[in-house]
């Protein structure tokens, strides 16, 4: 229910004794549903609504003032009134605070003096150890430098969700081997529990990521380096250090002017988190294949794969000299990704596979244990990558796609399982000269 319904129906009467005479920790029950519901929404509107469910009566005013939790849920560091951000920040007490979509605001002191902080951000950052979730979105100019380390190295002890995305992108020159003071929130952010970066490039050990569920990493920029950055992330989640991570999203992958030099080795061995429930992976087809074409790489039980590739743009022709597989020939690289990946899921037969072809191809592999979803918005590339995974199956291919009675699945899919089929035919057989008809 919106907190505008809430409001209107308490003005009836003679309804409006009756619940203005609810307990107050039902009614603070209530409003805390209230603010949930509008937990995407900006902290203005969850002001605003607060304010409106304080006017409705004396009793509601009270509960309402009374509980700081509420008040911690409206706190905008970018209200333009001061004198209203310090009333709610001293209504929150010590509950924790919840700031999701807050914006800096543009001050011209600040294109003045590139150190000027708004008295609003020099009050929160005193008040860090409160924070929940914190979700900004920052235009990336020198202030907001300042702001970012300045926010880098605020205790943080109570924080579990972060979502940092600057419109821009922002480089923290630190090294990888930074002491424990230089890291974000001083290191001492230890619950963190979701972590989402847009455009923010800085090393991933910087973050501590003991309780780490959910990952995702934003790039809607050019110049990200793709084998510096993401490859650190990519390591830890390979590794099991993030043993907690369930969720996994990483969005417009892409090498851009800078190929990588060699296949994506392991640079600290290990396996994954067996919590990991999803990968997702969307962008560049080269990029994505170069990251899953990784020495021992072997996904958990019950972890879904999903990629979302685009082509490369011809990359083999700008770069003829490149030698890396998952750039020279990521289709081919792909199909024996997913052919290592069904050789170790042998014991879990086939449920339902699914090949659409056309505008937006799409493969959907169904086991008992995992769902692998392959979206490639070029139709030549994917019937390359078909062509590859028929050619490069083993024999033992053949069990796993077979279509059983229970299967589901298109004319189409039929078709192409009695392609591969045919082809375990002449494997097995040894020919090699196939019809024209047969082909």
């Amino acid at each position: 229910m919106s907190s505008q319904a809430v409001l209107s129906e308490s003005r009836t009467e003679p309804e409006a004794n009756a619940r203005c005479e609810l307990p107050s920790d039902v009614l603070q029950h209530i409003f805390l549903l209230v603010l949930d519901t509008l937990k995407n929404s900006p902290q203005s509107t969850k002001r605003e609504a607060l304010i409106s469910l304080c006017l409705v009566c004396f009793s509601w005013n009270q509960a309402a003032l009374n509980d700081a939790r509420l008040w911690g849920k409206v706190v905008d560091p970018c209200d333009r009134s001061l004198e209203r951000f310090t009333e709610h920040l001293a209504r929150s007490k010590g509950a924790p605070l919840e700031i999701l979509t807050a914006v800096v605001l543009t001050d011209p002191r600040r294109r003045i003096n590139p150190n000027y902080m708004p008295p609003q951000w020099t009050a929160l950052l005193s008040e860090s150890h409160r924070l929940k979730n914190l979700h900004l979105t920052l235009p990336v100019q020198v202030s907001d430098t300042v702001l970012f380390g300045t926010l880098m190295r605020a205790p943080a002890g109570s924080l579990e969700h972060l979502t940092l995305g600057f419109k821009g992108r922002l480089d923290l020159a630190v090294k990888k081997t930074a002491p424990r003071s230089e890291m974000f929130f001083s290191g001492q952010a230890t619950p963190l529990r979701s972590l989402t970066l847009g455009n923010v490039i800085f090393p991933p050990r910087l973050i501590p990521f003991e309780s780490l569920e959910f990952l995702r990493l934003k790039y809607t920029l050019r110049g990200v380096r793709l084998e510096a950055h993401v490859r650190g992330w990519w390591d830890l989640v390979c590794s099991g250090e993030m043993r907690k991570l369930e969720k996994l999203y990483l969005e417009n992958a892409s090498f851009f002017s800078v190929l990588p030099s060699h296949k994506c080795a392991a640079i600290t061995q290990g396996a994954m988190s067996p919590n990991l429930k999803k990968i997702s992976l969307e962008g560049d087809i080269d990029a994505c294949v170069w990251l899953l074409d990784r020495d021992y790489l072997e996904l958990p039980p019950f972890c879904n794969l999903e990629l979302s590739l685009h082509p490369s743009d011809g990359r083999t022709l700008l770069y003829p000299n490149a030698n890396v597989p998952a750039v020279t020939d990521p289709e081919g690289v792909l199909s024996s990704v997913v052919t290592r990946t069904w050789e170790k899921d042998l014991s879990h037969p086939c449920a339902k596979l699914s090949i659409i072809q056309g505008a937006e191809p799409k493969f959907v592999h169904r086991s008992g244990i995992r769902r692998i979803t392959i979206s490639y918005d070029c139709p030549i590339g994917f019937s390359l990558f078909l062509d590859s995974l028929i050619l490069s199956s083993p024999s033992s291919l053949e069990a796993i796609l077979h279509m059983t009675a229970t299967t589901r699945c298109t004319g189409q899919t039929q078709e192409i399982v009695e392609r591969i089929n045919k082809q375990m035919i002449i494997k097995a057989t040894g020919l090699t000269d196939i019809s024209e008809s047969d082909s």
